[in-house]
């Protein structure tokens, strides 16, 4: 087989981190925002700068709420002030890289309220120099820690050097400088006014990294806000690969692909423990002692046991691994079944994404490239056996082939690929005993009108259509708090019903349904809901009952049986009210400020 297809330290390293990539843990963006006049012409009410700024600060909050410790900066370039380390001139940093916070929030918020004749008055305008304004990136990225480094260009200009050629060649050069350096250049260029096109080939072209990205031709410029939000969330919103592993399609054929995980539950932050007299972070550290001697023990100190024939045999942490090391991590490939066997088969976890890697095997995008086309024109996908990490259990997996799609405008919305599904073993499925079926079935009439309404309230369901109403409300509180506000925002459910809408679509159907289904009338009040408020009286009546009898404790002979902390908060604090006590906040401090009281 060709060499390339190998690679040459895969033999040689066993080690868990040659397989698994967690990637850096923070992201750095650099917003670079063109803030010459042609930026603050008015349509429809609102202007181009002003979007842009508006995208930026929509970036800034979901980087608190999803990612708080990655960095975001913004650069406006074509000012006629300046503020940078260099000194270069219509170059104006508004925003450090660093966290974004309340403070850079609030700052971007009053730039919008202030509107354009406001920012010409403090910044002005002036003109463009790209290679200055990269150069000032490239520095400011090289006094951060970011482990990702892009930088974001937003635009309507595409001759931003109207006409120079040598400030265009300057800039390419510096382009190429910031590509070696690691730091990404992308672009998200907006409608030109007036009935002008953008032309990327001037300049921009040249000016982006990931030229393979752009191989079909540039997309339709942006002249909508959301879709300017669209292309800046996919552009910031670089997927980190879960890890690098090895496919093998036989003895000598492997290739290199990176796994990601495109779905994952969204749940609120986790606690920080922080120091009571301080306010900083503690951090937690654990460890292990001898219980004879109390000493300090190391991870290679410590032994696993297992009993055979009334002896105990150990092993070290090494062997232990060794032993649940059934075969290196990769996916090897088994053979090929149909889809539509497939498509039967239950769903056991989520699934997980794979992508080719080019820069581990050379060659492995164009074998994958293959291998996906060819199971998208047959319908079938290749079963696998998957072990993701050293000294961890094998899955048995089949590949789901998707085929890449591009809006209209040339944007790419699903990526190519293949899609890793976890198939059950033998020992995963569960025999269940025949159901037994009720004695009242529906009549054939009544299942078709069933159908029909179901029909007329049928939808496209999109996971972007509906967001987590808990979270939406707990991190509206929280900007409310972080920014100062008096009130905070109340986002809307998307998943409640909403009856007028499915009453418009089929009102018809849903009253001939329940004509049919309930001849002689439904009653709202159900045998359920009867048990519920008669729970419910006696519940009331319960707890009148309870403050009843509390009102008759005698607080002073329960503290002498020393049963003080049987009693409700609110019998303590009656009773501190008539004795003119002042009362704490919690029980226990309410209990001794009794004890003390009465000397006991």
């Amino acid at each position: 087989m060709d060499q390339p297809w190998m690679r040459q330290d895969d033999d040689e390293s066993d080690d868990e981190s040659s397989t698994v990539d967690f990637g850096q843990a923070v992201d750095g963006i650099l917003f670079l925002i063109d803030a010459t006049e042609g930026m603050f012409e008015e349509v429809d009410g609102d202007t181009a700068f002003m979007q842009c700024i508006k995208a930026a600060k929509s970036t800034m909050l979901n980087k608190i709420t999803s990612s708080p410790k990655d960095l975001v900066g913004i650069i406006l370039f074509g000012t006629d002030k300046d503020n940078n380390p260099n000194r270069f001139k219509n170059v104006y940093v508004l925003q450090d890289l660093e966290s974004p916070g309340a403070e850079s929030v609030l700052k971007l918020e009053k730039l919008i309220a202030d509107g354009p004749k406001k920012f010409k008055q403090e910044y002005g305008h002036g003109n463009v120099n790209m290679a200055d304004v990269l150069w000032t990136c490239a520095l400011m990225f090289s006094k951060s820690r970011a482990g990702q480094r892009r930088v974001l260009v937003l635009t309507n200009q595409d001759d931003p050097h109207k006409g120079s050629g040598d400030l265009d060649d300057k800039a390419v050069v510096k382009a190429k400088d910031l590509l070696q350096s690691g730091i990404e250049l992308d672009l998200v260029h907006l409608k030109p006014p007036g009935d002008k096109k953008f032309r990327p080939q001037i300049l921009y072209k040249n000016l982006v990294t990931d030229k393979e990205n752009y191989e079909d031709g540039f997309p339709e410029a942006s002249d909508k806000m959301e879709e300017l939000l669209l292309r800046v969330r996919m552009k910031d919103h670089k997927k980190r690969r879960l890890m690098l592993l090895p496919f093998w399609l036989g003895p000598e054929v492997k290739m290199s692909v990176s796994l990601y995980n495109l779905v994952r539950p969204t749940g609120k932050p986790a606690t920080t423990r922080l120091a009571r007299d301080t306010n900083e972070e503690l951090l937690s550290r654990r460890i292990t002692y001898a219980m004879d001697s109390a000493e300090a023990l190391m991870p290679g100190d410590i032994s696993k046991t297992q009993e055979y024939g009334g002896r105990k045999a150990y092993f070290d942490i090494c062997e232990v691994k060794q032993i649940k090391s059934m075969a290196p991590p990769g996916l090897q490939l088994l053979g090929f079944k149909p889809l539509s066997y497939l498509e039967k088969q239950p769903h056991v976890r989520p699934s997980h994404f794979v992508y080719p890697d080019e820069g581990s095997v050379r060659g492995s995008t164009r074998l994958f490239a293959a291998l996906l086309q060819s199971c998208l024109r047959h319908r079938v996908a290749p079963i696998c056996f998957w072990i993701s990490r050293a000294a961890q259990a094998p899955k048995l997996v089949y590949l789901l082939a998707q085929e890449e799609e591009r809006d209209t405008h040339g944007l790419q919305m699903v990526p190519p690929g293949f899609h890793v599904i976890q198939l059950p073993f033998s020992d995963d499925r569960r025999r269940l005993q025949a159901l037994q079926e009720g004695t009242t079935k529906a009549t054939p009439g009544l299942v078709a009108l069933a159908r029909e309404m179901a029909e007329k309230l049928r939808f496209t369901y999109h996971p972007d259509k509906f967001e987590n109403p808990e979270l939406q409300g707990f991190w509206s509180c929280l900007e409310a708090l972080a920014l100062d506000r008096d009130d905070a925002e109340h986002p809307k459910d998307y998943t409640r019903p909403d009856h007028e809408k499915m009453k418009a679509k089929a009102g018809e159907e849903m009253d001939a349904f329940l004509e049919a289904a309930f001849p002689d009338g439904c009653s709202a009040t159900t045998a359920g809901s009867r048990k519920r408020a008669q729970a419910g009286e006696g519940g009331q009546a319960k707890k009148a009952r309870s403050e009843n009898q509390g009102s008759n404790v005698d607080v002073r002979e329960e503290a002498k049986r020393g049963k003080l902390a049987s009693l409700t908060v609110s019998v303590l604090r009656d009773f501190c009210k008539q004795e003119g006590l002042r009362c704490p906040s919690k029980k226990a401090e309410i209990v001794d400020c009794i004890k003390k009281h009465l000397k006991l």
